[in-house]
């Protein structure tokens, strides 16, 4: 590859493949974001994980600069899916996320790249509804010098630049007919030629694609093709709605809203427990982004959020414990968390003492402290590097 063609914009697209810990969007890095979650649950007192059910708060943290570098839950749909995540990064198949608007598709694909072998190669989205047809076909597959008016110089595609790495398709079945007839020629050949050129470029990548509508029935109308359907769903992920998780919102509502706080530099305001049963009856039909969209209006104190925010009639709808509730739902919420934090970067790390205390921020002996309270042994961790 031609180090040369890589633009500011693909460079922009890159995930990181250092070691080093980048900072969200919030302003401060993964792990003391969650540090000051934690903190911030003591002090305010805010319980919501019920220990008697056995759950297990859980989460991916993604080193990426985003404001959603967290993928959160303690819900049985959220254990199902990060239990599929962690199975899907063992292979490298072609993934199908299906997911409604919100869900975090994209999130959840680079989840499945941070946890897979090819974690050091680049990390490559491309929105196929969000570029126009008449450019789509070169951003894809790249263009030689003077393939079309306006080409006055070679330019590598997506799908090079994310050799040996991943390229997430979101949005699949926006892609025009013509180009999904390229696209499955490339992923079955692992080959592509640029626009203007004869020449067959091998490459190695792996292809998460995701969409929010039924391809089936895509395929059925015409607008999809149905042998490329069949060419992606080798491994399909299903993102559940929020309103089938209900019992992550609370969960999710805090972290937002300290993200929020520490972004603008505000103090987190206290929430009432009318709050809580509030949103937990909410049917959020944009979900975990709308939820963040709302928590950050809240944390700014936006005057009338609440008021416009009317309880829903669902009877299904779990009560959420409210803040100052029984100490063991909040001691057994930070346990959780923690042990679930340095059981995640011993497992990334190998068994690597040191990049794990450095990547959590703690002192050696903290860690070995830690590990030793929850039982955690670095020889379970310690793999062969492939």
């Amino acid at each position: 590859m031609n180090q040369s063609d890589r633009t500011p914009e693909n460079r922009s697209r890159q995930t990181s493949s250092t070691g080093e810990e980048q900072k969200i969007e919030s302003g401060c890095t993964v792990a003391s974001g969650l540090s000051t979650f934690m903190k911030a649950v003591k002090k305010d007192g805010a319980g919501w994980a019920d220990s008697a059910s056995g759950v297990e708060v859980s989460w991916f943290s993604v080193r990426e600069k985003s404001s959603s570098s967290i993928l959160i839950g303690k819900s049985e749909g959220m254990g199902q899916l990060m239990r599929m995540i962690r199975k899907v990064s063992e292979f490298d198949a072609d993934v199908l996320i299906v997911g409604e608007t919100g869900t975090g598709k994209e999130l959840t694909a680079r989840c499945i790249h941070e946890q897979s072998p090819r974690r050091q190669g680049n990390f490559v989205a491309v929105n196929c509804c969000a570029i126009p047809e008449n450019i789509l076909e070169s951003e894809l597959f790249g263009h030689e010098l003077g393939a079309f008016t306006g080409a006055l110089r070679q330019r590598i595609g997506k799908f090079e630049y994310a050799h040996k790495g991943t390229l997430f398709l979101d949005e699949i079945d926006g892609m025009p007919l013509h180009l999904q007839v390229k696209l499955l020629r490339v992923l079955q050949e692992r080959s592509l030629e640029r626009l203007g050129s004869n020449e067959t470029i091998p490459i190695n990548v792996r292809i998460v694609a995701s969409t929010k509508k039924d391809l089936k029935t895509a395929c059925a109308r015409g607008s999809f093709r149905e042998d490329l359907f069949y060419r992606l769903n080798v491994l399909r992920i299903g993102l559940p709605p929020l309103r089938d998780r209900r019992d992550d919102i609370p969960l999710l509502f805090q972290y937002f809203v300290l993200q929020a706080c520490s972004r603008y530099q505000r103090k987190p305001p206290s929430i009432p427990g009318r709050v809580w049963r509030t949103l937990v009856s909410q049917s959020w039909p944009g979900n975990v982004r709308e939820l963040k969209n709302f928590a950050e209006r809240f944390a700014l104190g936006c005057p009338g959020e609440l008021q416009n925010l009317e309880p829903e009639e669902t009877p299904s709808a779990p009560e959420a414990p409210a803040p100052g509730g029984q100490g063991s739902f909040l001691t057994d919420q930070v346990h959780s968390f923690e042990k679930a934090l340095i059981e995640q970067e011993l497992k990334k790390n190998r068994g690597d003492i040191k990049e794990t205390y450095t990547v959590l921020g703690l002192p050696r002996k903290t860690l070995y402290d830690k590990m030793k309270k929850y039982g955690l042994k670095r020889a379970d961790f310690i793999t062969r590097r492939s």
